[in-house]
C-alpha cells in the first residue's frame, strides 16, 4: 500500500500534504496492477478477471451471465453511465478493489458517441484540423486515468491480425488488440501488464503470454516479477488458471537447474 502522507496545518484547518520524504516500493501484489487482457473471443479472458479477488464488472457488452461475481455487475450502455460509475467510486472508497472493463473497445466507441453528440456531428473527422479525434482523445484519457487511479483496472479487449512495415518497407503480421488506435494510445501507456492469451499449439488448452515477440503484443514493468516466465498454462478451469498466474507473478528467483545425480553401480 501507499504510504500514508503526512498532514499539515493550513489556513483551513488541517490539510493533508501532498509531499513526503517516505519511500515508496513497488507493488507486490498482483491485484494492485493494472493490467490489459487481449485474446480470441470466448477463450477464458473474462473468466480469468473473474477470479480477482473482490472486483466489480463494468460490462459494456452482455456475457458475463455465465459466471459467479461477488458483486452485482455495472452496465455501461452509455459514456455518461461509465463517468457516473467512477464517481460513484471516487465516493465509495471501501467498494470493490478492483476494476474490470469489458470491453475497453466499445467503452470508446460510447465516448467517441457522445463527443459527436456534443458537437452536433456524425463523425469525428467532421471536425476540422483533428479537434474532433483531440476531444476524444482527452475525454477518455482523463476519465480512464480517474478509474485507474481509484481502482486497480483489467481492461479487456480482443484481437486481431495487423499488418506492420517494418522501416526496411517489409510488411509483417502482428497479434494486435481489437481497439482501435485512439484507446489504445491512452490504454497502452497507463497499464503495468499487458497479456495475450491464446491456445497452445500441442496441447489446445489456453495459455496467458505475458513477455511478446515479433508476432503476439504482450510485457510488463516488473523486473522483480514473473521472472522467467514467458507464458502461463491456463489449466482446466477459471481458478487452475488464476492460481497458476498469480504464481507466475509471484516468482521472483530464476529457476535453477537441478544437476542430474548418476547412480553407479556396484
Amino acid at each position: 500500500m501507499p504510504p500514508r502522507r503526512k498532514k499539515q496545518k493550513g489556513k483551513k484547518g488541517k490539510q493533508e500534504s501532498l509531499l513526503s520524504d517516505e519511500p515508496y516500493y513497488a507493488s507486490s501484489d498482483l491485484s494492485t496492477c493494472s493490467h490489459l487482457l487481449t485474446g480470441k473471443e470466448k477463450i477464458g479472458k473474462t473468466s480469468l478477471a473473474s477470479m480477482f479477488e473482490d472486483c466489480v464488472l463494468f460490462a459494456t457488452e452482455p456475457g458475463y451471465s455465465a459466471r459467479d461475481w461477488k458483486r452485482r455487475p455495472v452496465d455501461i450502455t452509455k459514456w455518461t453511465t461509465f463517468k457516473r460509475a467512477v464517481d460513484e467510486l471516487e465516493e465509495r472508497p471501501d467498494f470493490a478493489k478492483q476494476v474490470v472493463v469489458d470491453t475497453a473497445d466499445l467503452l470508446y466507441v460510447g465516448c467517441r458517441n457522445f463527443i459527436c453528440r456534443k458537437l452536433g456531428i456524425t463523425h469525428p473527422s467532421d471536425e476540422e484540423y483533428g479537434k474532433g479525434w483531440d476531444l476524444i482523445k482527452q475525454e477518455f484519457g482523463f476519465h480512464c486515468a480517474r478509474l485507474a487511479a481509484l481502482r486497480p483496472t483489467i481492461w479487456i479487449s480482443h484481437v486481431k491480425v495487423a499488418d506492420i512495415k517494418r522501416k526496411g518497407g517489409e510488411t509483417t503480421h502482428k497479434i494486435v488488440p481489437t481497439m482501435s488506435n485512439g484507446a489504445r494510445a491512452v490504454l497502452e501507456p497507463m497499464v503495468d501488464l499487458w497479456s495475450y492469451m491464446d491456445y497452445d499449439a500441442e496441447t489446445d488448452n489456453p495459455v496467458l503470454h505475458v513477455r511478446g515477440d515479433d508476432l503476439i503484443s504482450a510485457g510488463h514493468r516488473f523486473e522483480n516479477h514473473f521472472v522467467g516466465v514467458k507464458r502461463i498454462p491456463m489449466g482446466d478451469s477459471p481458478a487452475e488458471g488464476y492460481k497458476n498466474f498469480v504464481e507466475a507473478f509471484n516468482r521472483t528467483e530464476r529457476p535453477t537447474k537441478r544437476k542430474a545425480t548418476l547412480k553407479r553401480g556396484k
